[in-house]
């Protein structure tokens, strides 16, 4: 079925003309009788294709003229060759259902275009969805990302499952398999100013429990000069009226000159709050200086100084 269909006097559509077709473009019988054949109000219908005021009402498809009542071509096609099993005057070789022919030169499979077109319009809106939103992404992150030198210092003493023995250059070990702090505090400066923190049992409204292990050893030497490496990881949680509030897990890895804190220390630590706000820090410092040593109740104590890259992500 083909209709043209305009707007009436009043504004609402109104049907100017239609027509229904058997596939290769003749008219049903029907309409012939009610005088709907011979309409020339239109004269481009069947494919948007002319129809010819002669014997037949042949169509004109630019390159040759179709004959709607036998559904043929009445001139050879001049790419028969390219269609040797059928007739060289088939129009769309006899299936107008699937393949379309619009200029009489050769025909299109109307399946396997409308599935190329689909398949190209969802690889292109695909692609226009992820770059867009790799630039909201990006854009996030740049815009919550900042890039600051540091000093810090902190300490810390834990009672429970913990014995270390490390030393300012990282060698040693660190095991806690679970621990709470007794007092803790701590001292930064940085672009932002300065940021303290600190917990006293039985003082503070928190408790902060923690667990983890390190490790460090003497690794070789870069001519005179002796290596040690340390790696570890360690997960602090603040706990209040028996909810975490605030987890940070921390990972770990250095190399130093042995028995100096001089070395290429490196940390990144992650820190959720339970308002849904969170942080990652990456550290990278030439000097830091730490002891950790005690069994059950263990003192730890560092000093370092360097930049550090951080990504902050408030609540939504």
């Amino acid at each position: 079925v083909r209709a043209v269909i305009k707007e009436d006097i009043t504004g609402k559509p109104d049907v100017f003309q239609a027509k229904t077709y058997y596939p290769f473009g003749m008219v049903y019988t029907s309409e012939i009788m009610n005088g709907a054949f011979t309409d020339k109000t239109n004269p481009y219908l069947y494919n948007s294709k002319e129809q010819q005021d002669m014997p037949g009402l042949w169509f004109d498809f630019g390159n040759r003229m179709q004959d709607p009542q036998l559904g043929r071509w009445h001139v050879v096609d001049k790419l028969a060759e390219k269609y040797s099993s059928f007739s060289p005057y088939n129009y769309t070789i006899n299936n107008p259902v699937r393949y379309i022919d619009p200029d009489g030169n050769g025909i299109f499979d109307e399946i396997v275009k409308a599935a190329s077109n689909y398949l190209a319009n969802a690889a292109s809106n695909f692609t226009k969805h992820m770059a867009s939103y790799v630039g909201d992404q990006v854009n996030e992150v740049v815009s919550n990302t900042k890039v600051s030198g540091y000093a810090k210092a902190e300490g810390k003493v834990t009672i429970g499952g913990r014995s270390a023995q490390e030393t300012e250059d990282g060698t040693g070990y660190d095991v806690n398999i679970g621990s709470i702090s007794a007092i803790s505090g701590s001292i930064e400066v940085d672009n932002n100013g300065v940021q303290t923190d600190g917990s006293l049992v039985g003082v503070s409204d928190n408790t902060e429990s923690t667990r983890g292990a390190s490790y460090g050893q003497y690794i070789g030497s870069m001519g005179p000069v002796p290596i040690s490496a340390n790696i570890g990881y360690s997960e602090e949680y603040q706990v209040v009226d028996g909810e975490t509030m605030q987890s940070k897990k921390e990972a770990s890895a250095s190399t130093s000159v042995t028995g100096t804190p001089l070395g290429v220390f490196t940390s990144v630590e992650h820190t959720s709050n339970s308002d849904g706000g969170n942080s990652t820090t990456l550290r990278v410092a030439p000097v830091n200086f730490g002891v950790t040593y005690g069994a059950m109740v263990v003192g730890q104590f560092s000093i370092s100084a360097g930049f550090k890259i951080e990504y902050r992500k408030d609540e939504e």
